[in-house]
């Protein structure tokens, strides 16, 4: 091959490099340099589908986001808006024994040039298991649930229903749990930690590098927290708590432990 080719072979590939990149800065670009906060039927439908006894709900995404709602069916009704431009892969779902499975499926370089939202209707008061995970996409869950498991790499995760347990991580985007548990753990790199909790509330245990810890307290009177961060400060404005490692007794333990973040229990619901 002479050097005349190789030259014009590594043209082209830069040429398809950049394309990629503008490509890709432009969906930046449109969704306003961070993920998109989508609500209800936003973006053009593009799939419907319902499924009936299902017990478990898991996703598993890579840029879509994903938002669970109740509402007044028995059945669990999936739908998939797409955002942007271009022409999104459309999700692969999936139920076995009962479980409900919706997968994002791999693209060319795994990038897709055009957005898209899951939105999940469950029926009220179901409080199914649910396992929902996305890599740039957020997640919501506005649904009662038995156990949560959420997490995402750059996507927000917000909870606006309460449960049994919840397991959040993230590593860049933020966490929210408007609504107690009675079993919290969470973590995040250098996103923040916002949780409330309630007087069935048992454990809470948060953990960032960077990013900050509030835990709102709804008459909870009976609580530990157990708190470390190196170079972060530690607050308490409701100032009646038993701040130590070993008073395994009360009723709530919370344990938040940070590198440069701060650590407040708080009011922080507005």
């Amino acid at each position: 091959m002479t050097n005349k080719k190789l030259l014009y072979i590594k043209l082209i590939t830069l040429i398809i490099l950049f394309l990629l990149i503008c490509f890709t800065s432009l969906q930046f670009i449109m969704r306003g340099g961070h993920n998109m906060d989508f609500s209800y039927h936003s973006g053009k439908l593009i799939l419907s589908e319902n499924f009936n006894n299902v017990e478990a709900l898991k996703a598993d995404l890579t840029s879509f986001s994903v938002e669970v709602v109740e509402h007044d069916s028995e059945d669990v009704l999936v739908e998939f808006y797409r955002t942007g431009f271009g022409k999104s892969t459309e999700p692969v779902m999936n139920i076995l024994d009962n479980r409900l499975t919706i997968e994002e499926p791999i693209t060319l370089l795994n990038i897709n040039f055009s957005s898209g939202k899951i939105l999940v209707y469950v029926p009220a008061g179901s409080q199914l298991p649910y396992d929902l995970s996305t890599a740039s996409g957020s997640v919501k869950l506005n649904a009662s649930s038995s156990t949560a498991v959420l997490r995402t790499i750059s996507g927000s995760i917000k909870v606006y229903q309460g449960g049994d347990q919840l397991k959040a991580k993230t590593t860049s985007g933020s966490i929210k749990a408007y609504e107690p548990f009675h079993r919290i753990e969470s973590g995040t790199t250098s996103g923040s930690i916002k949780l409330t909790a309630s007087p069935d509330t048992t454990s809470i245990q948060s953990k960032s590098v960077s990013g900050s810890i509030k835990v709102e307290l709804h008459d909870v009177e009976d609580y530990s927290i157990n708190y470390s961060s190196v170079s972060g400060s530690f607050r308490n404005e409701y100032g009646n708590s038993s701040i130590t490692s070993n008073n395994s007794s009360a009723a709530l333990q919370i344990n938040a432990k940070t590198t440069s973040g701060s650590i407040k229990l708080c009011d922080w619901i507005q």
